[in-house]
């Protein structure tokens, strides 16, 4: 009964009965024909077309609109009329009605704007498949996301930021509007922007590292900024940021530095040499010397002197980095041993067990730099709090074989464990010292029995590399 009654609505509009009768025909041969024959109309009977679909589509008790959003669809940028009506049914419970219309808009680039705008709405169902289709538009959709940080609504802000930072490269447009919002006095809408940034990757970093060498402080300024807040800076603004370390404002040698602690070893490893000198000259004071010293530990680059220094540092995050630093160097400096091995008694869990894993390093390819004292040291880890600390300190202790026979009774308690791994490291330790105690069938049986694996020094270092702790509050340039 309703679709007569709207075939009979529909034959006051010229040129529509006939054509949009047959596009919510129940026969799908019938809906095929007409839905050629509507992509083929003229301007004028497609916008009768449209204007009729569009009142099926908004009736929600009509039982003929999957067939309204399916024609929309087909009709292409013709149905960009019925874009605030594709949208309310893109909300909907009915799959049949919604998956049309999603793929109905993903086609009308024009449809950008409205899709930005209704990121307000209430449903995060509705908010997750608007994201979807913005993504998919591309530009389109960025310069759209973009335009929401200017509408004065912070959580539609915050929902644009994590859509971006999906986007990834293809929110290349928005970076601009996102380095202004990167740098706001709101917290969580400057963390939300960072975070798109990094998502979107190398264009944000091209575009902050030329920012960062613009002639202009102010713009100079609001980079550096934008990147010290950065979890993770892109790698394109590397060099930018190092040089940055030279400039005549304390606030951006600041920001600049902070920026460089947050790289990974792996990326900061690609720093020409050129910019050593740049970064060991912030490590050496001033307020921007703690996270310079962070970023030149990471490097690997730092010379025995340095690292001997940074072990007896007043900052746990730059001990642990020079600790690390050294359990991964494969010509560790012999200046940095006596440190090292006090460091083993350190107060932080993090630093003691870099510092065991670093004298497992230094037994494993300079034995000779150690003490001879070194075997008498590493075994009171072996005594730790800390299982991890115990299972390095053991491990060591095994690099070093025979010569570190005194610790043959500390390594016995440990096997004692009922930790697998803790009584493995101890097990090869041991047979590392006396070859013969590999016979012993308890030996034998912790050596064979799997362990689950093992974990990095800190879950919280990403790689070597160190979590960093909140930036200090400063005035956004």
């Amino acid at each position: 009964m309703k679709k007569l009654l709207f075939l009979a609505a529909c034959a006051a509009l010229a040129g529509c009965s006939a054509a949009t009768g047959r596009l919510l025909s129940d026969d799908p041969r019938a809906r095929a024909e007409a839905a050629e024959a509507a992509a083929a109309a003229g301007p004028r009977e497609k916008k009768d077309i449209v204007r009729a679909l569009k009142r099926v589509l908004a009736d929600s008790d009509s039982g003929d609109r999957a067939y309204a959003a399916a024609a929309l669809e087909d009709l292409g940028p013709a149905a960009a009329d019925a874009v605030p009506e594709l949208i309310a049914a893109l909300g909907g419970a009915d799959q049949s009605v919604s998956a049309p219309a999603g793929r109905a808009l993903s086609k009308l680039t024009e449809a950008a704007p409205a899709l930005a705008a209704a990121l307000s709405a209430e449903s995060p169902e509705l908010r997750a498949q608007l994201g979807r289709i913005l993504a998919a538009q591309g530009e389109p959709g960025a310069k759209a996301l973009a335009k929401n940080f200017e509408r004065g609504d912070k959580q539609l802000a915050l929902r644009s930021s994590q859509v971006l930072e999906e986007m990834g490269p293809a929110a290349e447009k928005a970076v601009p509007v996102l380095a202004r919002a990167a740098a706001s006095s709101d917290a969580e809408v400057q963390a939300a922007a960072a975070a798109a940034l990094s998502g979107i990757g190398r264009p944000a970093g091209l575009w902050l590292a030329d920012a960062l060498r613009s002639p202009n402080p102010r713009s100079r300024a609001g980079a550096s900024l934008v990147l010290g807040a950065m979890l993770r800076p892109p790698a394109e603004a590397l060099e930018a940021l190092a040089g940055a370390l030279e400039d005549q404002d304390a606030a951006i040698r600041l920001h600049s530095a902070m920026a460089l602690a947050a790289y990974t070893p792996e990326v900061l490893a690609a720093l020409p040499e050129n910019f050593i000198p740049a970064l060991s000259k912030a490590a050496a004071g001033g307020e921007a010397a703690e996270w310079a010293r962070r970023a030149l530990l990471k490097t690997g680059r730092a010379d025995g002197s340095w690292l001997a220094d940074a072990l007896k540092a007043r900052d746990p995050l730059s001990r642990e980095a020079a600790a690390a630093s050294l359990a991964g160097l494969k010509q560790p400096p012999a200046q940095a041993v006596r440190p090292l091995l006090l460091a083993l008694a350190d107060g932080e869990a993090a630093v003691r067990r870099a510092a065991a894993a670093a004298l497992g390093n230094y037994a494993f390819r300079t034995p000779k730099a150690l003490p001879r004292n070194a075997p008498a040291v590493i075994a009171i880890a072996l005594g730790d709090k800390d299982p991890q600390v115990r299972v390095a300190a053991a491990e060591a202790l095994g690099a070093l074989g025979p010569a570190a026979a005194a610790a043959e009774p500390e390594l016995w308690e440990v096997f004692k464990s009922a930790d697998c791994r803790q009584r493995a490291a101890a097990a090869k330790a041991l047979g590392a010292i006396k070859p013969r105690l590999l016979k012993n069938r308890a030996i034998v049986r912790a050596l064979q029995k799997p362990c689950p694996a093992k974990p990095v020094l800190d879950p919280a270092l990403p790689g070597l590399g160190l979590s960093v702790p909140p930036a200090p509050q400063t005035a956004a340039p």
